[in-house]
């Protein structure tokens, strides 16, 4: 089965393996969030969070894995405006791609956290008069764009984890396996 790529044009190559192939190549493996000037590639195994990918003009390389709880709790400005700022960097000079994963119809959320969560992601929030649901990708987007990065340079899969079980691996379908996403430098 063909792998899913996404590129920032001269910059970074993002691979998703879709399931049942390997990676064949030696990556960093990144487990929660990696900020660095080192010139390997990057690798994220995620169930349904959100894998994002960034470079920096100023030639840094980033990675960061979003779950629900850590969207939340803005892990992405909290995590990523610190890097940037410990190197004296601004959000204009980044470019992201996030995803695969999750999005909105797969990820309930209780009336109350969603509450909270419209103060800081209210777009990323959707209210029904049955089950409410919170938009992972979308709130690392807000993130991204809180720290300054233009829209123009951020991209968000199409794929969700769920949606697409002949290509992607799914916790939310039973399956323990892991969604490996690669970054790549260009």
């Amino acid at each position: 089965m063909q792998n899913i790529i996404d590129t920032i044009p001269g910059k970074l190559r993002i691979e998703t393996y879709a399931k049942g192939n390997q990676v064949a190549m030696h990556v960093v493996p990144v487990e929660s969030f990696l900020f660095t000037d080192e010139k390997a590639p990057l690798a994220i195994a995620s169930h349904d969070e959100a894998p994002c990918f960034f470079v920096h003009d100023a030639g840094y390389v980033g990675a960061i894995k979003v779950s629900l709880s850590e969207a939340l709790e803005g892990k992405v400005e909290a995590l990523v405006g610190e890097a940037l700022s410990a190197h004296g960097l601004q959000g204009e000079g980044l470019h992201v791609i996030i995803g695969p994963c999750l999005t909105f119809s797969h990820t309930p959320i209780e009336r109350e956290t969603l509450a909270k969560a419209m103060e800081r992601y209210r777009g990323a929030c959707k209210i029904t008069s049955g089950v409410d649901y919170f938009d992972v990708p979308l709130a690392c987007l807000l993130g991204f764009r809180a720290l300054g990065v233009p829209m123009a340079q951020i991209q968000v899969s199409p794929y969700d984890t769920y949606e697409n079980p002949s290509l992607l691996y799914s916790k939310l379908r039973g399956e323990e396996e892991e969604n490996v996403t690669l970054a790549t430098l260009l």
